[in-house]
């Protein structure tokens, strides 16, 4: 798993990944990041996973990271063909043929104001990344 303590801590020092939410069905339900502490992958406890918690972290202004001349504090990425959430996923998936299947994934960049508003009303997905 990879918020598991490792005794070397080799792979944590060659790859890091931002603070990532986890969206299914308009909820967040997992938050990953690489602690600038330690190296190690860390997983937020739910209770920590909300609203507020998100705006700190993500509108957090020494981000490294983030362009000089840059208004995107978030990127939102999700299957356009699953975007009006998991009823309609299931019914596609059973008149279907998986098969046939193409998905188009988007990535919605978000700048402070964007992000505020998805928050309070996040799009209907069965599965998406913040």
């Amino acid at each position: 798993m990879l918020w598991t303590k490792s005794s070397d801590h080799k792979m944590t020092k060659e790859f890091r990944i931002p603070h990532t939410v986890l969206y299914k069905l308009k909820f967040p339900t997992n938050w990953l990041f690489t602690s600038i502490k330690d190296g190690m992958f860390k997983r937020r406890t739910e209770i920590n996973i909300t609203k507020e918690n998100i705006l700190k972290v993500f509108l957090n202004k020494p981000n490294k990271g983030r362009r000089k001349n840059s208004d995107i504090v978030a990127q939102w990425i999700y299957d356009r063909n699953f975007k009006d959430g998991w009823f309609h996923y299931f019914i596609f998936l059973i008149l279907s043929d998986c098969e046939n299947i193409k998905n188009e994934t988007v990535i919605d960049y978000f700048n402070e104001d964007d992000l505020r508003g998805f928050l309070e009303n996040p799009m209907d997905v069965s599965f998406g990344i913040l």
